[in-house]
């Protein structure tokens, strides 16, 4: 019983599906690293198209991660507890959120959306500035930027912050090691 008298669930999952998950998780975790290593090599050379494919790779690792987790249900978030639980990952993970990964999924809404709500039409996009060094254009006209001093990807105004992301992306990654 909980401390309010509810009666807790105890969720089992089978331990082959658990393993499976498991290695998933790993992949999905090493696949972020991977990104995020890409992000820096191809900043650093200047390559802006291939360091906007690695940014979207960090993200959808990300969103992988989550869905692996928490599922994309109520039950599923039930059901994969045991999975959270083994490799020690809060409700609060900075993976759960899927915002980010959501407005460059369906970012062919977000452009008919700036489009609509735009008064002057003028975007700045896929920039690689620190914040506030993008010139006099409105925060809804700023599209995709990366903040490379504080590695914070914004778009319109929204903030993602890689390094807790990466940082649990990498805790994970560790102790799925140590679980295999």
């Amino acid at each position: 019983m909980g401390t309010n008298g509810t009666q807790i669930k105890t969720v089992k999952i089978d331990e082959q599906l658990l393993n499976l998950y498991l290695m998933e998780v790993r992949n999905q975790a090493q696949f972020l690293m991977i990104a995020a290593k890409d992000m820096d090599m191809w900043r650093q050379q200047g390559d802006m198209d291939r360091f906007w494919y690695s940014a979207q790779s960090f993200l959808v690792a990300a969103a992988n991660l989550s869905k692996l987790l928490w599922g994309s249900s109520d039950e599923a978030t039930t059901e994969r507890k045991p999975l959270r639980d083994r490799l020690k990952v809060k409700d609060r993970s900075p993976l759960k959120p899927k915002g980010m990964r959501n407005i460059f999924e369906h970012f062919d809404e977000n452009i008919q959306k700036w489009f609509n709500e735009s008064t002057h039409k003028i975007f700045v996009d896929r920039n690689i500035a620190p914040a506030g060094r993008l010139g006099d254009f409105a925060i809804g006209d700023n599209l995709r930027n990366y903040d490379p001093e504080r590695h914070i990807l914004s778009y319109r105004g929204r903030k993602y912050n890689f390094i807790p992301v990466y940082s649990e992306a990498k805790r994970i990654y560790e102790l799925t090691m140590s679980h295999m």
